[in-house]
């Protein structure tokens, strides 16, 4: 009896890994999934500034960013002010981290239907 439960349980398994596989390499999902990353990339790279920041914005927390970002005059200020760097901080965090929950929301609403 214990036998039969075990294989009972490996088919289940072997299964649930072959629908999964064939949902995740169809093509229309790979290709929704490509799509979607490129558009938030790019929405991304639109609303930034400088685009070679983002990842520096992305690893790091903001005041450690705004250092290594920020121009300085000759005197010493910066020319541009923290709280516009704040709120482009903030524009790019929220963006990519709402796109990750959207995926993750559409894509967990494909498996369980």
């Amino acid at each position: 009896m214990q036998d039969n439960f075990t294989y009972g349980i490996y088919a289940i398994v072997l299964q649930m890994k072959s629908m999964l596989a064939s949902l995740i390499f169809h093509e229309i999902t790979l290709g929704f999934g490509f799509g979607f990353l490129a558009a938030t990339g790019i929405y991304v790279i639109l609303l930034a500034e400088e685009p070679a920041h983002i990842p520096l914005i992305l690893a790091h927390k903001p005041n450690v960013c705004f250092e290594k970002i920020a121009s300085r005059s000759e005197n010493g200020t910066y020319q541009t002010s923290y709280t516009e760097f704040q709120k482009m901080y903030d524009k790019i965090k929220v963006l990519v981290y709402s796109s990750i929950l959207a995926f993750l929301v559409l894509a967990s609403i494909v498996l369980l239907s």
